[in-house]
């Protein structure tokens, strides 16, 4: 008889994404098959999506005041923190003149541009050209810049060591330490990576490739 094909079992409820019934030459594991292609195509392309923005370098304002033993001054300004290659960049960050711990040395008001070292945790920077002896700026965070929801514990003007990467040991009067800090979120935009555009685009073709497949069958069928 000419009636259509009963729904199979690759069909739930009576529903099926890429639905073939009425079409006698097609055999129920294909059909099972294409349904399970089409959810596995959209699945494809929302996770490649999530990645790339997951993946995204965020911007960060930051502002404080040094304000532990004795020490007086502010800091303010910009970075960007790269997740995914455990990166900052962009680094834009201004002291004012102040006291250090002790209450009696002075320290200049800088800008900070120049990344000696970066991870998750801390971040540091220095003025650009800074020899031994010049300051640098620690910026420690907890919970870490690679955690959702992440936080500045401590952030130190301090003096640099030999070969300015890294803090020298030095006395507690030619540091400054801020408590009172300030992290928020300047800007975030989601920038696909060559390997990510790859994937959301095979996802698309997959899926496109699976409804050309249905419709031609369609046709085929006199649907």
């Amino acid at each position: 008889m000419g009636g259509r094909k009963a729904a199979s079992a690759g069909q739930v409820s009576g529903f099926s994404l890429f639905s073939t019934a009425g079409t006698p030459d097609l055999p129920e594991n294909t059909e099972v098959l294409m349904n399970t292609l089409g959810f596995a195509s959209i699945l494809f392309v929302v996770s490649a999506m999530a990645t790339a923005a997951l993946a995204a370098p965020v911007t960060y304002n930051v502002s404080g005041t040094f304000d532990a033993s004795g020490a007086s001054g502010t800091y303010s300004g910009v970075f960007t923190y790269d997740a995914a290659t455990d990166t900052a960049s962009a680094v834009s960050i201004t002291t004012t003149p102040g006291l250090a711990n002790d209450g009696i040395t002075g320290v200049p008001g800088l800008t900070f541009t120049e990344v000696v070292d970066a991870f998750d945790g801390a971040i540091l920077v220095t003025p650009a050209g800074a020899v031994a002896g010049d300051r640098i700026l620690n910026l420690n965070f907890t919970p870490d810049l690679a955690d959702t929801a992440p936080a500045l514990l401590i952030v130190e003007d301090a003096v640099c060591d030999d070969e300015c990467d890294g803090l020298a040991v030095t006395p507690d009067s030619q540091y400054r330490w801020a408590t009172t800090n300030s992290l928020s979120v300047a800007g975030l935009v989601a920038v696909p990576t060559m390997t990510e555009w790859a994937m959301i685009l095979f996802g698309l073709a997959l899926a496109s490739g699976a409804v050309a497949v249905l419709r031609r069958r369609r046709a085929t069928a006199g649907f």
